[in-house]
């Protein structure tokens, strides 16, 4: 973008972020008739949610789409959210899968959260939910640390454990310390659950 675009760009991102949806959703309109790719995917975003406009997926699918060719892995994700939203599940799957593959993270995340809740035909596979919960974790998510500790939780099986195997200690806290995930694994050590293992039955 040049500096007078990014200026346009940045007052549209300072409306929004003021919940002046409507002007935002202006601006982004005029930049992304204009071919400004990050223009596009705003616009995308908010037909998909409905701020600042009626919520309308099949033109959100459209904007989403003139960066499928720019091989963006977040709009490939968005178009496949499009497809889920129309019910179309297998091109809705096909389309995260392919963010996935880019390792966009929250396609890897999403896709962990099908196998968890069994949405969108899947079978809930908790061990797979919480293998693309840990990569995205490892990838850098808060989201996907916290999701695989309290799936590791339910699973009554060791946090600490899994963390030291799958990730590494200190590349674990560097992202957990970024924000308030911490408080959570706090309260998983001070219930006895951060080294906590399966229980033994008594026969064991």
């Amino acid at each position: 973008m040049d500096s007078l675009v990014e200026q346009y760009y940045d007052n549209a991102i300072q409306n929004y972020n003021s919940g002046q949806y409507e002007k935002a959703f202006d601006i982004f309109y005029d930049l992304a008739k204009k071919n400004i790719p990050e223009a596009q995917m705003e616009i995308g975003y908010m037909l998909y949610e409905g701020k600042g406009c009626r919520k309308n997926i099949d033109e959100s699918l459209v904007w989403f789409k003139k960066n499928e060719v720019r091989n963006n892995s977040e709009a490939l994700r968005m178009m496949g959210w499009c497809y889920l939203k129309k019910n179309n599940i297998e091109d809705g799957i096909r389309y995260i899968n392919k963010a996935l593959e880019m390792e966009n993270i929250d396609a890897i995340l999403d896709i962990g959260s099908f196998y968890d809740l069994g949405e969108y035909n899947f079978v809930v596979e908790k061990k797979k939910a919480l293998t693309y919960y840990t990569k995205g974790c490892s990838l850098g998510s808060r989201y996907g640390c916290k999701t695989m500790g309290l799936l590791l939780q339910e699973m009554n099986m060791s946090i600490a454990k899994h963390v030291e195997e799958h990730i590494g200690f200190i590349k674990f806290f560097k992202i957990v310390l970024q924000g308030n995930i911490i408080k959570i694994f706090i309260n998983m050590i001070k219930e006895n659950c951060f080294f906590k293992t399966r229980n033994k039955s008594k026969g064991d």
